[in-house]
This record gives C-alpha cells, sequence and structure tokens, in this order.
C-alpha cells in the first residue's frame, strides 16, 4: 500500500521464540515476553502515524531480551490517535505496572493518553515527536525521556528544547535512528522501514537509553 510505510527485511529471528523471548500476537498486539526478569515494569509501545507496526518489532525484542516485556500495540488505519484508548481493555493495572510511549504520532498520543490519564503509568518515553506540545504533563509526577535528533524533518531541535518545560524530570537523548526514519521517509512515499535503517547500533543505543532511565525510577516509581 503506497500509502502507508512499510517493513521490510527484518531479522529473521524477530518473531521466533527463544530461550529469553516469547513472542504473541493477536489483534490488537505484538507482545514480547521476557522469560527471564523479574522486573515488574512492562512497556507498552505506540507505532507511528501510517508505519508498519512491524517495523518496531527489532527494537522491542531487544527490549524483551534485555529483561523488559514490550506490548507493540496495533492502530485501527495504522493511526495512534483514533485507537490510543484501547490500552485500557487490554492491560490491567492492578497485576502491572507500565511505562507508555511511542515514535513520532504514538509519542503524541502517549503523551496524550498520560494527560488525560494522570498516575496510571510509571514513566513515559517519546522518540522523534516534539510533544508534549499542546498539553503540559510538568504537573504530573511521571518520569519523561525524549530520544531525538539533530536532521529530524518533522521534530526539530528547537521544538523539542521549547517544550522541555512540558514533561516533569525531562531528560534528553540523542540518536541517529530518527534520522534514518525521517531521511527513508522522505526519499520514497511507500518506503521500506527496514533493518538497515534502524540498525543494531540504533537499537542498542535506544535500549540503553529507556534502561537507564528505567534505572532511575525509585522503588515506589516502580
Amino acid at each position: 500500500n503506497w500509502t502507508t510505510f512499510q517493513s521490510h527485511n527484518l531479522p529473521k529471528d524477530t518473531f521466533i521464540n527463544s530461550d529469553i523471548v516469547s513472542i504473541v500476537e493477536t489483534d490488537d498486539q505484538i507482545t514480547f515476553k521476557s522469560d527471564t526478569t523479574k522486573c515488574k515494569i512492562e512497556i507498552i509501545f505506540f507505532q507511528g502515524g501510517l508505519t508498519d507496526p512491524k517495523a518496531y518489532a527489532p527494537l522491542c525484542r531487544k527490549l524483551a531480551e534485555n529483561g523488559l516485556t514490550c506490548h507493540l500495540i496495533k492502530m485501527d488505519w495504522r493511526l495512534p490517535q483514533y485507537d490510543y484508548q484501547k490500552i485500557f481493555k487490554l492491560f490491567d493495572r492492578k497485576k502491572r505496572n507500565y511505562i507508555i510511549g511511542g515514535h513520532s504520532q504514538g509519542g503524541k498520543m502517549a503523551a496524550q493518553f498520560v494527560y488525560e490519564n494522570p498516575n496510571l503509568m510509571k514513566g513515559l518515553f517519546l522518540m522523534g515527536t516534539s510533544h508534549p506540545r499542546d498539553i503540559d504533563l510538568s504537573g504530573q509526577n511521571i518520569p519523561c525521556i525524549k530520544l531525538y535528533a539533530e536532521n529530524d524533518g518533522l521534530a526539530s531541535v528547537d521544538e523539542v528544547i521549547t517544550n522541555k518545560s512540558k514533561s516533569y524530570l525531562f531528560t534528553i537523548a540523542y540518536n541517529q535512528m530518527i534520522d534514518h526514519i525521517r531521511k527513508v521517509k522522505r526519499i520514497s512515499h511507500k518506503e521500506s522501514f527496514n533493518e538497515q535503517s534502524l540498525g543494531t547500533s540504533s537499537q542498542q543505543h535506544i535500549k540503553d537509553a529507556l534502561q537507564h532511565a528505567l534505572n532511575k525510577l525509585t522503588e515506589l516509581q516502580r
């Protein structure tokens, strides 16, 4: 479909169960379950607008391999702004604690969910987005990490810094992955979001940034 961004050339083992990771796919999500961790926190990941959610699967698997179960949410029509509230029916906050986040439009709607539902999530991560822009999360006691890049065609550095005050405990992490995503999207409109554009090094950088932020949470926040 030329109107959406496709995923190609993913690692062959992306969706294969292993001794440390189990993959379960439903109509609403792809779960990469860490079978070795005792961590009580899990990740809810929102895809970018019009992007094949499987494009983010290598990153989600990498997080699971490092002890963080990750739920990659499938959005109707691949549009997070219309389907982000579905996580209410998918997750039981009484049994687990969750960190929510996403890329581009998915990051915007993750921030929107936190804004509309204070104190439900233990953390927020935003990738390649200028948001929170139209809402203010600074009054909410939720740690936030933002990953952005200098050559991002949509979320510029100036926009990111301008909106810095609208999130709590703001942390910035540069990452080349966002540059690759934007570059690929600009080249052609039927795009492939492949392993070359989201390479092993980029995955590791993002995983390390999220893990570092998670380690800063207090026991109460966890």
